[in-house]
């Protein structure tokens, strides 16, 4: 499932607001046989960021990866909004 949220950065002119787009993927249970033997392993939850943005629409230049952390926040936060 897509998510998309807003981060907000320092630059060297002043603090620019990014929009993150990133997909998340839910954990799976690998194939097992007859017996329960596993056939195949486990896939586990996993993060993919497909673009990041400034508040002109410019694609971000840098290292995307250090914003899977904020997306593993943000699907959490999601999760508990949701629940209440």
């Amino acid at each position: 499932m897509q998510h998309t949220f807003h981060h907000t950065i320092e630059t060297l002119t002043g603090e620019t607001t990014l929009t993150i787009t990133y997909q998340h993927t839910p954990p799976s249970r690998g194939q097992t046989g007859p017996h329960g033997e596993p056939l195949e392993p486990d896939a586990e939850s996993k993060i993919e960021i497909i673009s990041v943005t400034d508040e002109a629409g410019n694609d971000y230049t840098g290292d995307t990866k250090i914003f899977t952390p904020y997306c593993w926040s943000n699907l959490i936060q999601n999760r508990l909004d949701n629940e209440r």
